[in-house]
């Protein structure tokens, strides 16, 4: 993921959350429905790929040029740490 793309997914982000809608409402509920029944059950995978679609198509609303990334088990704290250290885009920026 280049500086340009990390940026670009962490202000779509920001603007989702910011501007937060009844899609971002239906986003946060739908998982927290379901979280307990498909997280660990045989149809996680599937489900949780249809769940991120979801997501990625809110931010697309937001940036048609976002996509969320894919990273494997052993990737995923150094992309946690890329997407929080990205300048003036970090998630938990003010």
């Amino acid at each position: 993921m280049t500086d340009d793309e990390r940026l670009a997914l962490t202000t779509a982000m920001r603007t989702l959350m910011d501007h937060a809608n009844e899609s971002v409402d239906d986003v946060v509920a739908i998982h927290r429905l379901h979280a307990r029944t498909v997280h660990g059950g045989p149809v996680f995978l599937p489900w949780h790929r249809l769940f991120l679609l979801d997501f990625e198509d809110a931010l697309r609303v937001v940036d048609p040029s976002v996509v969320l990334p894919y990273c494997t088990f052993g990737d995923a704290v150094s992309l946690a740490g890329a997407l929080v250290s990205c300048e003036g885009g970090a998630l938990d920026a003010a």
